[in-house]
């Protein structure tokens, strides 16, 4: 920032500033969000890599002739099918466990941002009040 703007800031967006830069932490292993962000990728290309490996063993047909064959085949058709549905529900909650662990450190900087520009309009509120109270009263 240049030295003007920063001369214009009030102490609450000094204080705002601060916790911010206390905000942004490395981390490290003991970071829920980036764990949680790494495992949600995981298990979503897990969960479609399972889902295609079902889906190309489900599709086979040998063409068989005789009753136990063709019943075999349908057998192996749905637990095929079972397969993909299974991977699909691991592709899904995946990316929801990703997407919930992406928002949360936007959402938290969000949120403290909103507090501190409501304390900062409370202030200015407050202040053009007590001016009112001062120019009613002279």
């Amino acid at each position: 920032m240049s030295d003007d703007t920063e001369a214009d800031l009030t102490p609450r967006l000094e204080e705002f500033r601060k916790e911010v830069d206390g905000l942004a932490l490395t981390g490290g292993a003991a970071n829920p969000e980036r764990t949680g962000s790494t495992a949600g990728i995981v298990l979503f290309v897990v969960g479609l890599a399972v889902a295609a490996i079902g889906a190309l063993t489900s599709r086979g047909d040998t063409g068989a002739g005789d009753a136990t064959a063709m019943l075999s085949e349908i057998v192996s058709s749905n637990n095929g099918i079972i397969v993909v549905a299974l991977g699909l529900t691991l592709a899904i909650v995946g990316g929801m466990i990703w997407l919930r662990n992406s928002l949360t450190r936007y959402l938290r900087y969000w949120l403290v941002r909103l507090i501190y520009e409501d304390r900062s309009n409370t202030d200015r509120l407050i202040e053009a009040i007590e001016r009112s109270k001062r120019t009613d009263d002279t």
